[in-house]
């Protein structure tokens, strides 16, 4: 309603505003000096009729100029060129509604990355998870280990111990064949990362899961504690490290080595043989006990 009224009051009803007062005057007052200096289409004007007229057609000119953008926009019979104001203001409102537009954009665009950063921040809540629940693990096998090693002091360095020795270094054979799988799977699954490239150049474990995948975190977790318990056994046994950790690992125990995955995949394997070799050669030494024990029974 107020804009129709702006449009009453505009420059472009001037004219029938000046129209219409001036032929209300003449109604009103009837100058008769005007009448007659005008032209013949004045006094056709001055005629009664002709004023009556006039009046009613400046009161439809003033109509038509409050209601003609409404009409101009709705009516296919009359298109006439838009005005510079008209267009303007289309012009401004597309402007708006492409602000709209791209505004719904980029909330659907922050929508999304914070769906993806939510999922991230799971994903990294889950691998914390996962690392507690591997030191957990390996807490246990540690007071396995301890309690291993009480039930060989209480039993002494009989047949016993010798079973428990086999049974121990099973273990780090397993182990010792699991890294060298999780560093295949590594490298298959994360070419891209630099462990996957270079598996002992950095202490992989410490980094943070933001930092490199979980799958290499938990591997260079596994391989860390294969060393500690492979040292462990060792001291457990009282025999040389040397005798079971291979000397081509033990080069990696520093966690700066260049060397590639490929390299370092034989030098996982060549552990795990030496671990082999140390249980196989147990193995004879106690088939010689217990060869030696029956001879003795015969005798």
């Amino acid at each position: 309603m107020q804009q129709r009224l702006q449009r009453l009051f505009s420059h472009t009803a001037t004219l029938p505003w000046v129209i219409f007062l001036w032929s209300a005057a003449e109604i009103l007052e009837r100058v008769e000096f005007i009448a007659h200096k005008m032209h013949l289409i004045a006094g056709a004007i001055m005629m009664p009729i002709g004023l009556v007229a006039s009046v009613a057609l400046s009161m439809v000119a003033l109509i038509l100029i409050v209601v003609w953008p409404e009409i101009k926009t709705r009516s296919w019979v009359l298109k006439l060129p838009k005005s510079p104001h008209e267009k303007l203001e289309e012009k401004v409102d597309d402007t708006k509604s492409a602000l709209v537009k791209s505004l719904q954009e980029i909330n659907k665009i922050r929508d999304l990355f914070g769906g993806q950063i939510q999922q991230l921040g799971q994903d990294r809540t889950k691998a914390i998870e996962e690392r507690a629940k591997i030191g957990s693990q390996i807490s246990k096998l540690e007071y396995d280990l301890k309690v291993i090693t009480k039930a060989i002091d209480d039993l002494g360095q009989g047949f016993v111990g010798t079973m428990l020795f086999l049974d121990d270094i099973t273990i780090l054979i397993m182990e010792a064949d699991q890294s060298l799988e999780a560093l295949r799977q590594m490298a298959r699954l994360c070419p891209g990362s630099g462990a996957a490239l270079r598996p002992f150049s950095r202490p992989w474990w410490a980094c943070d899961a933001s930092e490199e995948p979980p799958l290499v975190i938990q591997w260079a977790a596994f391989q860390k504690n294969h060393i500690e318990h492979c040292k462990f056994f060792a001291g457990l046994f009282q025999i040389p490290e040397s005798d079971v950790i291979y000397a081509g690992l033990r080069e990696y125990l520093t966690w700066n080595s260049q060397d590639g995955t490929d390299y370092c995949a034989s030098q996982l394997l060549s552990q795990k043989n030496t671990l082999f070799i140390l249980r196989q050669n147990r193995a004879v030494q106690v088939s010689a006990m217990l060869r030696q024990a029956a001879a003795k029974s015969v005798v």
